[in-house]
């Protein structure tokens, strides 16, 4: 576990923009089961934080690859159950 509370991502907050960080580059941040449970739970956090404006979800190593390479994601609420939050980061086009 990180000092930010999550074994596979990493949280940061520079000015108004945190960073969701996907922290398996050992495994080219493929999605495990602790994933699914912790990226919505850094989402609430940046949402509870009255500082933070935008969200921006990205990848560590050279598997860094995501929409954008760091693309905004809206308030909690806006995002799918966690079981489908694999497909929703790398298929943009099928968001619900």
């Amino acid at each position: 576990m990180t000092a930010d509370g999550y074994s596979t991502l990493r949280y940061e907050v520079s000015g108004h923009k945190a960073y969701v960080t996907l922290n398996r580059p050992d495994r080219l941040n493929a999605i495990n089961d602790e994933m699914p449970g912790e990226i919505p739970a850094a989402v609430k956090r940046a949402n509870a934080d009255p500082v933070v404006r935008v969200i921006m979800q990205r990848g560590a190593g050279r598997a860094a690859r995501v929409p954008g390479r760091g693309t905004p994601v809206g308030p909690l609420e806006s995002m799918p159950h966690p079981l489908r939050i694999a497909q929703w980061l790398w298929h943009p086009s099928q968001r619900v």
